[in-house]
């Protein structure tokens, strides 16, 4: 196989691929830290939440029968979670300094 041969759609589905991977990772790595805090961590939350919008947004580019407005809607729900993530990080980091 060349790298004439390989399509764009091939290219997002193991992108895609990679991603389950990596939602997969997160997921474990967040329930192993549930299980010694007991409590649950949410920037570890947050996190396999924005990598699996993230992956439905990869989805939604390789399919060009979506709507626009489902793409407006995961661009936002990106930004917002990223937004969010930002927050909770920087709140931790405050009150350890504190």
């Amino acid at each position: 196989m060349t790298f004439a041969s390989v399509s764009d759609l091939e290219i997002l589905s193991a992108l895609s691929a990679i991603f389950l991977v990596v939602i997969a990772l997160e997921f474990v790595d967040m329930f192993l830290e549930y299980i010694r805090s007991g409590t649950v961590v949410v920037d570890l939350v947050l996190a396999v939440v924005l990598t699996a919008v993230s992956r439905e947004l990869l989805l939604y580019i390789a399919s060009p029968s979506g709507s626009l407005y489902y793409g407006i809607l995961l661009v936002m729900s990106i930004l917002i979670l990223a937004l969010a993530y930002w927050l909770v990080n920087r709140a931790k980091t405050i009150s350890r300094v504190s």
